[in-house]
């Protein structure tokens, strides 16, 4: 046997508040499979929110993330929320990839030339969206990855994306 717990109906308002003020609220699941637990916030601007206090948030056996890949063929290629790490194939000619005009604070993404060609198939411009990318002592509207396997690491902090830059 088991418990269901459904709230259906139209429209905003048909929340379900679990408070425990002052304890701990745990939820375990021992079924061995891949789904064995599901958080799901799928409506169209569905998102999930997790916040913690100063201990932070612990991922006791591995974080996985979504790996993008943009070739040429999508350029200009605009970040989606879902989007993360960015791995590019620009063999074909330049690649515009153009991040997001309203960023949450902390938002990050990674850009990386998967293919090796940003050097000689076309380089690969990262667009701020009217948000200037600072790194390497500038700021500027865009940041332009033209080496071989380089990377660039983008985190928004509420004005502009400070970036790192790894060959």
């Amino acid at each position: 046997g088991g418990i269901d717990i459904l709230a259906s109906g139209a429209g905003a308002g048909l929340d379900i508040d679990i408070v425990n003020t002052g304890g701990s609220v745990n939820i375990t699941a021992s079924e061995s499979a891949i789904d064995a637990m599901v958080l799901n916030a799928s409506g169209a601007a569905g998102g999930l929110q997790l916040t913690a206090g100063t201990n932070g948030i612990i991922i006791g056996s591995g974080f996985t993330i979504n790996v993008t890949t943009v070739a040429t063929a999508a350029t200009p290629y605009t970040v989606l929320g879902t989007d993360h790490f960015i791995t590019t194939n620009s063999t074909a000619g330049v690649l515009t990839l153009t991040l997001p005009a309203s960023p949450v604070t902390g938002r990050q993404v990674i850009v990386y030339d998967g293919a090796g060609q940003a050097a000689t198939g076309g380089a690969v411009t990262v667009s701020g969206n009217g948000k200037n990318i600072a790194m390497e002592g500038a700021s500027a509207a865009t940041y332009v990855i033209n080496g071989a396997y380089e990377s660039v690491t983008l985190v928004y902090n509420g004005t502009l994306w400070c970036g790192r830059y790894t060959a």
